[in-house]
């Protein structure tokens, strides 16, 4: 997933917040399965 600097910028505050939000989720959810985690 990449966007370029313009598209983000033009995403409604709101709008990249959740961008944000569901991208860590993902990191978060990647990392867990690097780590050998249950993701619980």
């Amino acid at each position: 997933m990449h966007w370029g600097l313009d598209q983000l910028l033009d995403l409604e505050h709101g709008d990249r917040v959740t961008l944000l939000e569901e991208v860590s989720t993902l990191n978060e959810r990647f990392w867990q399965g690097i780590g050998g985690g249950n993701g619980e």
